[in-house]
C-alpha cells in the first residue's frame, strides 16, 4: 500500500474545477482514452469539466494521467517496473494526484479502479452504471498494486464483446475465440492463436490420414481418422505439427500465444511409443509435454516472446515425472470433472468425501504442476452446461478458489460462464462478481453480492441474497457433487422450494412500481420455477401446488417462460441449444410430418413415435447444423448435420417418448432414419451415430450409420437396429458427427421414427 500523504487533493469544489488533468508528451493510446474516461466521469458525478492540459497550469491542482515524463517528475524514485504486470499507481498528495500504471493497460485500470474504490462509481452491465452526484470531490488516495494474474478472462456473454466494458473490469483474455478482441488503444489483450483444441486444426486427418495413417491414435489395434488425438511418439507428426504452428504465427502480425492442445476427447493414442512414453512419465500429460516441448523449442529460436500453450485436461490432468515444460509453455489446466460447490480448499475436511474425491485429484494435480512451472493456466467452470435456467450456487466458492490458484502459482485465470444469455439464473451477478474478485481476490465476496444486487435488482436485493445464501446453504449440506454438467436443483425440496418462491413474491412487490426491475426479478423467479419442470409429472403436479407458485399449470407456465425467453434475450436453456420447450410442453405437442412412412401406416399412434428432422432442437445452428429447405423432402425442409465437427447439432428430447411406451408396456423400438447425402462421401467412413444420451444413465443406445449407406439424389430409409426400452426420465436422441469430413454438405435428415415392439 502507498502512503496517500498529509494532504487531500482537491478535483472539484462547489461543482467548478479546482484541478485540471495533465496528460503529457508521449502518452500511449490507453493513456489518452483513461485521461478522457476520467474527465467523463468526473463531470458526470459533479457536473464539471476538468480540462486535459500538457502540463500543470498555476492555480488549478493537477492529476497527472499515465507513464510519461510529467507524471515521472514528481516521483522521480518510483520503481516503473515494480507494476509489472498490470499493476496500477494511485497516489494523492496536496493539489496533486498521480493515476498510472504499467503499459499498455495499466493507466486504464488506475482510472477506473479510482472511480470505484475512490469516488464509488459502480460497471454492472455495458447498459448500467452507478454513478454518485457530488459538487465536491477531493481525495487522499494512495495505493500501489498488482494483480495476481496477470491474464483475466470473464467468459460471459455480457463481458465477451464490448471493450471498454471489459477495460472498466481489467479483464484483458481473449482465449476463447467466441470473444471479441480489445483494440490497443483500450489497453489490448492477450489474444490467443487457435483459441483451444488445436490438434487437427494443425494435422487434420482429412488432409493427411490416406498417406500418414501412423500420425493418427492406434484404438483397438486400428488407426482412427475419427474425432481423436495425435500419435504424440511420431516424429515426422510432430515435424508437421511443428511446421504448422509456425505457419500460423508467420500469419500474425504481432503474436502473444498459440494454443497447441488436444482435442475434446479421450481418445488418446494407445501404440506401443506413446504407451512407453506415459509409463516414463507416468501420465498420459508426458506424452503431450514430449511433443508439445519439441514445438515449443523451434517457436523459441523464430519467436523468442510467443508463449505455446497446451492443455492438462480430463486424461492428461495429472502432472508428470521426469519431464518440465518449457519455459515459454503455458500449461492450462482445466478442472471440469470437479464438485463446483466445494471452495478447494475446505475439500481435505469436507464430511463428504465422495461427494469431493476429484477435487482432492485436483489439488494434487494442481500442486504437481505448480512444482513444474511458472506458466499455469487455470480454467475454472462456473456455469450449468447442460441447465443454464437452473440455479448453480458457488457464488462464494469463486473468491476461495481463486486464492487457491493464486496461492498455488497459477498466473492466468479463465473463468467460464454462461456466453448466450444476457442474464439469467444469476449470471449476470456471478460474472461481476468474477471480474472483480480475478482481479483482487482479497475483495470482499458478501459486499460484492450486495452492492451488485441492489444495483441491478433494487428494492428487491434483500429478498434475492437471502435467496442465493439459502440456496448456496443447502446445496453445500447434500453429499451430490455441484456440477458444471447437472439436471437439476437437487438440494431443492418442496418446502424449500415454496419458501424461495414466497421470498420472490415478496422481490416482486418491492419492484411493481419500477418495470425495468421487475422484469429483472421476473427472469430470476421464472427460472427458479422452471427447476420444477425437471422433476417427473407426479412431482410436478405436487410443486406447481405451492401456495407460491407463479403458474399452477405446468404446460401454461412452459408457453409463458418460452414467449419471455426468446423476448429478454436468454433463449438457450443449455450451452448453445435454443430453448423451445421441455418435455412438458415439446412432448406433449410434437410435430407430426406431412407425409408418413410407408412402414407405419396401418399402425396405431401409440405403436410409433415419428418426427420430421425440421423437430430438432439445434445446437451451434450454422456451424454444427441448420434446418434448410430441401426440394428433395416430402416435408420441403430438414435438419442438416455438417461432418467436420464433433458437436451434437441435432438434437430431440425423447424422454416422454421412450418412457411412456415402456410403461405402455412396450419392451423394444424400432429405429429408423430417413437421410440423404448433401455431397461426396467418403467411402468406408461413418457419417453420423444415431445416439440416445440419458443425462441420468449415460449412453443406451450407440448405432453407427455408413456414408455408403446414403444417396446425394434422394432419401434412404435407414434401419438402425432394435433397442430395449427403459424407464427413461431425462433423454436426449443425437444424431452424432464424428468430425471426420465423410459427407460433404452434412447429412440431411428428413425424418426419425421408431416402431415400438412389445
Amino acid at each position: 500500500m502507498w502512503s496517500a500523504g498529509a494532504f487531500a487533493c482537491v478535483l472539484v469544489k462547489g461543482g467548478r474545477p479546482a484541478a485540471a488533468i495533465v496528460l503529457g508528451d508521449g502518452a500511449t493510446e490507453p493513456e489518452k482514452n483513461a485521461a478522457l474516461e476520467l474527465q467523463s466521469y468526473l463531470e458526470k458525478i459533479s457536473g464539471a469539466r476538468l480540462e486535459i492540459l500538457p502540463a500543470p497550469r498555476e492555480g488549478l491542482g493537477s492529476v497527472f494521467i499515465g507513464q510519461t515524463e510529467e507524471t515521472k517528475k514528481q516521483i522521480p524514485d518510483f520503481d516503473w517496473d515494480s507494476l509489472k504486470r498490470d499493476g496500477i499507481l494511485i497516489k494523492s498528495s496536496r493539489n496533486t494526484l498521480i493515476l498510472a500504471g504499467d503499459r499498455p493497460a495499466g493507466t486504464l485500470y488506475a482510472v477506473y479502479d479510482f472511480l470505484e474504490k475512490d469516488l464509488g462509481v459502480r460497471f454492472y452491465t455495458p447498459q448500467d452504471e452507478y454513478i454518485p452526484k457530488k459538487a465536491d470531490i477531493r481525495t487522499e488516495a494512495g495505493r500501489k498494486y498488482v494483480p495476481p494474474f496477470y491474464l483475466r478472462e470473464d467468459f460471459f456473454k455480457q463481458f465477451m464483446h464490448d471493450e471498454r466494458f471489459k477495460a472498466k473490469h481489467k479483464l484483458n483474455g481473449r482465449t476463447n475465440l467466441a470473444t471479441s478482441p480489445i483494440s490497443p488503444e483500450w489497453g489490448g489483450c492477450y489474444d490467443l492463436i487457435g483459441g483451444g483444441h488445436t490438434f487437427w486444426l494443425f494435422v487434420n486427418p482429412k488432409d493427411y490420414f490416406a498417406d500418414h495413417p501412423e500420425w493418427y491414435p492406434l484404438i483397438n489395434g486400428k488407426r482412427f481418422s475419427g474425432y481423436g488425438q495425435l500419435c504424440l511418439s511420431n516424429d515426422e507428426c510432430v515435424e508437421m505439427l511443428t511446421q504448422k504452428v509456425l505457419e500460423e504465427l508467420r500469419r500474425h502480425p504481432d503474436p502473444r500465444m498459440i494454443s497447441v492442445t488436444q482435442n475434446d476427447n479421450q481418445s488418446y493414442c494407445r501404440c506401443d511409443n506413446c504407451t512407453a512414453l506415459a509409463e516414463k512419465y507416468g501420465a498420459q500429460s508426458g506424452v503431450i509435454l514430449h511433443a508439445v516441448n519439441k514445438v515449443a523449442r523451434a517457436v523459441k529460436k523464430e519467436f523468442p516472446d510467443v508463449l505455446v500453450e497446451t492443455f492438462a485436461y480430463q486424461y492428461s490432468v495429472d502432472a508428470p515425472r521426469g519431464i518440465k515444460p518449457e519455459d515459454n509453455v503455458l500449461i492450462r489446466l482445466c478442472n471440469i470433472d470437479n464438485d463446483f460447490g466445494t471452495p478447494l480448499a475446505d475439500c481435505p475436511s469436507s464430511p463428504f468425501p465422495d461427494r469431493v474425491k476429484n477435487n482432492l485429484d485436483y489439488l494434487k494435480a494442481i500442486d504437481g504442476w505448480h512444482a513444474l512451472t511458472e506458466n499455469l493456466f487455470v480454467w475454472n467452470y462456473l456455469v450449468n452446461f447442460s441447465a443454464s435456467y437452473l440455479m448453480h450456487p458457488n457464488f462464494f466458492c469463486l473468491k476461495p478458489d481463486l486464492q487457491t490458484f493464486r496461492d498455488n502459482g497459477a498466473a492466468a485465470v479463465f473463468e467460464q460462464g454462461d456466453a448466450f444469455n444476457n442474464d439469467c439464473a444469476f449470471t449476470l451477478l456471478k460474472a461481476y462478481m468474477a471480474a472483480e474478485l480475478m482481479w483482487d481476490p482479497e475483495a470482499d465476496d458478501d459486499a460484492l453480492m450486495k452492492e451488485f444486487l441492489a444495483g441491478y435488482y433494487g428494492d428487491a436485493w434483500p429478498m434475492l441474497y437471502k435467496i442465493i445464501r439459502l440456496n448456496e446453504e443447502w446445496q453445500s449440506n447434500e453429499e451430490k457433487p455441484l456440477r458444471c454438467f447437472g439436471r437439476s436443483c437437487f438440494w431443492l425440496d418442496r418446502d424449500r422450494f415454496n419458501q424461495c418462491m414466497g421470498l420472490f413474491a415478496e422481490a416482486l412487490a418491492a419492484v411493481s412500481a419500477d418495470g425495468a426491475k421487475r422484469e429483472r426479478v421476473l427472469e430470476e423467479a421464472l427460472c427458479f420455477q422452471y427447476s420444477m419442470t425437471r422433476l417427473d409429472e407426479e412431482e410436478q403436479e405436487k410443486w406447481a401446488a405451492c401456495d407460491n407458485s407463479l403458474y399452477r399449470d405446468v404446460i401454461r407456465f412452459e408457453k409463458f417462460f418460452l414467449g419471455f425467453q426468446k423476448k429478454t434475450g436468454n433463449g438457450c436453456s443449455q450451452e448453445g441449444a435454443e430453448y423451445t420447450g421441455s418435455d412438458a410442453v415439446r412432448e406433449g405437442e410434437h410435430v407430426s410430418p406431412a407425409v408418413l412412412p410407408e412402414a407405419l401406416k396401418g399402425l396405431g399412434p401409440e405403436e410409433y413415435f415419428c418426427m420430421p428432422g425440421t423437430d430438432f432442437s439445434l445446437y451451434l445452428a450454422g456451424s454444427a447444423c441448420d434446418i434448410k429447405e430441401d426440394p428433395l423432402a416430402p416435408e420441403g425442409k430438414a435438419g442438416v448435420q455438417y461432418t467436420d465437427t464433433s458437436e451434437w447439432g441435432l438434437q430431440r428430447k425423447v424422454s416422454k417418448i421412450i418412457g411412456g411406451a415402456y410403461k405402455a408396456g412396450y419392451k423394444k423400438a424400432r429405429m429408423f432414419v430417413s437421410a440423404r447425402a448433401g455431397g461426396k462421401t467418403t467411402p468406408g467412413a461413418d457419417a453420423f451415430q444415431l445416439y440416445f444420451w440419458d443425462f441420468n444413465l449415460g449412453a443406451k443406445y450407440v448405432r453407427n450409420v455408413s456414408a455408403d449407406l446414403l444417396s446425394g439424389d434422394k432419401y434412404t430409409a435407414l434401419d438402425c437396429g432394435s433397442m430395449d426400452l427403459w424407464d427413461a426420465r431425462d433423454v436426449n436422441l443425437c444424431i452424432v458427427p464424428l468430425d471426420n469430413n465423410a459427407v460433404e454438405g452434412g447429412v440431411w435428415v428428413d425424418k426419425v421414427y421408431m416402431i415400438f415392439e412389445k
